[in-house]
């Protein structure tokens, strides 16, 4: 069986780390496969969110596609409101016969109160935004829609003859995932031996 992303990232982590391995499942104190599992499941997480302040969310999903997703099922809009899909970080684009304009943050209360000078929501140029687990829409405010989205990574676990789950980051990635893994790591181990 090949080499799975997750496993390579922790068996080239563990021999930075100055505990080598051939089994990405072998606990190797101090760093056992658990925790270089949990430091690379949290340096995934803040790559993505580092990238993504750093981007936008237009360029994130360009350097990101594979974190990228469309519901399958509609999301049904009531009186201009949905649930974003529980997979969801943020809703990149909402569509259904027209593409909704996705309002930036500072703009939502101009647009509500009607006083946007360019944004003036309509049936044929509906706005959505996001607030926390709710989507928004204004001038389309019920039927079905669809969303794009960034998907929130799912845990990876090493990938064996008897299961696992791997990440999807493009391998472009991986050397920033060991680094990272590496520097907690490292600042883990700094802190064991100063309370000591």
């Amino acid at each position: 069986m090949a080499t799975t992303k997750l496993n390579a990232i922790i068996l080239a982590a563990a021999r930075l780390l100055k505990t080598p391995r051939t089994d990405p499942t072998a606990d190797v104190n101090p760093y056992t496969s658990a925790l270089l599992t949990e430091y690379a499941n949290r340096a995934i997480r803040d790559l993505l969110l580092d990238n993504f302040i750093k981007l936008g969310i237009d360029a994130f999903s360009e350097a990101f596609p594979e974190y990228m997703k469309t519901t399958g099922a509609a999301l049904v809009l009531t009186s201009g409101k949905t649930s974003k899909p529980t997979d969801a970080f943020q809703v990149v684009n909402l569509y259904n016969t027209v593409n909704f304009l996705r309002l930036e943050q500072k703009d939502v209360v101009e647009v509500k109160l009607g006083v946007h000078p360019i944004i003036i929501p309509s049936a044929v140029m509906p706005v959505f935004y996001q607030e926390g687990e709710d989507i928004y829409t204004l001038g389309l405010t019920t039927g079905s829609v669809y969303a794009r989205y960034i998907e929130v990574p799912a845990d990876a676990t090493p990938v064996t003859g008897t299961g696992g789950t791997d990440i999807k980051l493009n391998n472009y990635w991986h050397s920033e995932v060991i680094s990272r893994i590496v520097n907690m790591g490292l600042a883990d181990a700094k802190k064991a031996v100063m309370s000591e």
